[in-house]
């Protein structure tokens, strides 16, 4: 049965009768149970959506002004991918989404399966971050709607885990001990330029425009610029893992204290991030976000009059 295989799972598809099984069984209990719907209780604190760029925005202000290390990270449907690897009830989905999220992520899909390093790093994040974001359920119901497999397994695989994680973890990851939100990276961007205007700050992601951008139109002191390998495409390893992936360790361990960091680096963002907070700075994980800013339409929901109204570089391909 391949979901009792330990090797390989980037051979497996959406096609494959162990993952459709998988599939129909999770669509069948979705149709039973709201995972996350009491999630928010679990937090210390939870911030509404619709203040939710102020707050998160007065928060991060804070940490830097009272320079107290901060963390502030998303999770979505990828790092859903990452957590629900080890799913007893879900075993070949988890693989195959895995793999999947790999491919994506460094264009290499057995990285995830063969080393349990990002996996465990990525928990510890989650456990020392000083706010969460996490997806809204009433995506479940979205893609519940959609008709196609394609990204749809993987996608709602990733939202239900991601939930089901933290429900099950809530111990663990100390919920009780930070804030809570919805995914809060967009409703940053009205308030980018209040945050870093007059700073030196740093910078990670794959744009290299980026940093004079942040200086030219949103008044950045300065920036301190940690690249990141796009995203690998097909069997085309990015470069990311390991080997970038520990020169940012090393290079993010020695972040300035009371600096803010803006991060845009996929999963393995949520880990630079706690790296940050460990060495004194104030991390966000602003994921997707950086795309905007640099003028990239990655994704459908990056609509073009965002891109009017947020890039600040000239718009260029998606990478």
């Amino acid at each position: 049965m391949l979901g009792s295989r330990m090797g390989s799972g980037s051979e497996l598809s959406v096609d494959d009768p162990g993952v459709a099984g998988d599939f129909d069984r999770l669509v069948a209990e979705l149709g039973r149970v709201r995972p996350g719907s009491q999630l928010r209780n679990e937090f210390a604190d939870w911030i509404p959506a619709g203040s939710m760029g102020t707050a998160i925005a007065a928060r991060v202000q804070s940490c830097l002004k009272g320079r107290v290390p901060g963390s502030f990270i998303r999770l979505g449907d990828g790092e859903g991918n990452v957590l629900g690897l080890e799913d007893a009830d879900y075993p070949t989905l988890g693989r195959f989404s895995a793999c999947e999220i790999s491919r994506l992520h460094f264009g290499a899909p057995e990285v995830l399966i063969e080393d349990p390093e990002l996996r465990s790093s990525l928990i510890t994040a989650i456990r020392g971050a000083d706010l969460v974001g996490i997806p809204n359920a009433f995506r479940i119901q979205r893609l519940l709607g959609q008709t196609s497999r394609g990204d749809r397994v993987r996608g709602l695989f990733g939202v239900y885990s991601v939930l089901k994680y933290l429900e099950h973890h809530t111990d663990d990851l100390r919920l009780r001990k930070k804030a809570g939100a919805l995914e809060f990276h967009r409703a940053l961007l009205p308030h980018l330029h209040a945050l870093v205007r007059g700073r030196e700050m740093g910078l990670v992601s794959a744009y290299p425009d980026l940093p004079e951008a942040f200086q030219r139109h949103l008044e950045a002191r300065g920036v301190t610029f940690h690249p990141v390998p796009r995203a690998g495409r097909g069997s085309q390893d990015s470069g990311h893992y390991p080997l970038r992936y520990r020169e940012l360790l090393d290079e993010l361990s020695k972040a300035q204290p009371a600096t803010l960091y803006l991060v845009g680096a996929g999963m393995p963002g949520k880990v630079y991030c706690d790296v940050i907070r460990s060495a004194g700075g104030v991390a966000i994980d602003i994921g997707s976000t950086m795309d905007v800013l640099a003028g990239v339409r990655s994704r459908p929901n990056i609509t073009p009059d965002l891109l009017s109204e947020f890039k600040i570089v000239e718009a260029a391909e998606a990478p």
